[in-house]
């Protein structure tokens, strides 16, 4: 059970770090 919530929770930190690189972007950051 640790090892699904680990790797579930590396796919939500994931989807976090591509929705804050696509605001970026959006936003006209490099």
């Amino acid at each position: 059970m640790e090892n699904i919530d680990l790797i579930e929770e590396q796919k939500l930190s994931m989807r976090l770090l591509k929705m804050v690189g696509i605001t970026e972007t959006c936003n006209g950051a490099p």
